[in-house]
Parts: C-alpha cells; structure tokens; sequence
C-alpha cells in the first residue's frame, strides 16, 4: 500500500477477540446548537491489516515478478468498494481453508 510517498507491506492476522468499528455521526440535542456525538455500528472482523514500511529498490530489465506482491491502483476519496473487497478477500481464504465438499 501507498501513502503519499511511503510504501507499506503487510499481511492479514487474526485478532485476539472481535474488532468493532463504528461510524461517527453527529446528532443536535437542542436548538441551541448542542451537538452530540453518536455511534453507529459499521462492521465487525477477526482479522487486522499489520503493515510495516518498506523500502523498494528499482526492479530490473528481465526480473521476473515476486509471487505474493499485490498492486491496486486505489482513487482518492474513494473508500466504497474497499469494506467489499476486505470480505470477498476474507471470505475466499476461508473457502479455501475448508477444502473440498
């Protein structure tokens, strides 16, 4: 993964427990402009994205391409597609950690 100008590799862990993650929202209490702040359940995962920084080196003329290193292009400001991909990603391991029927 690609933050402005550092890289990051990393793997999939599982969890001690279940990580919940909520979505923040704002609520008015009164018509004098009290707000509240209110959390709204999003999702749930055993697993977590651990990544460190990686430096890369330039890849050579001819070098072949190393197994397990994944590149997607990603758009700014564009986050809806990403909780589909985690679970179909999620959900694809599992299936193959079941093994045939």
């Amino acid at each position: 993964m690609q933050v402005d100008s550092y890289v990051f590799a990393g793997e999939y862990e599982d969890t001690l427990g279940t990580c919940v993650i909520f979505e923040e929202g704002v609520e008015r209490v009164d018509p004098e402009g009290t707000d509240k702040t209110v959390l709204k359940y999003k999702c749930h995962t055993m697993k977590k994205l651990s990544m460190t920084r990686t430096l890369l080196t330039e890849k050579k003329e001819g070098e072949e391409n190393i197994d397990g290193v994944e590149w997607l292009q990603m758009k700014d400001n564009d986050f809806s597609y990403r909780p589909n991909m985690i679970c179909s990603f999620l959900h694809e391991h599992e299936d193959e950690a079941a093994g045939p029927a």
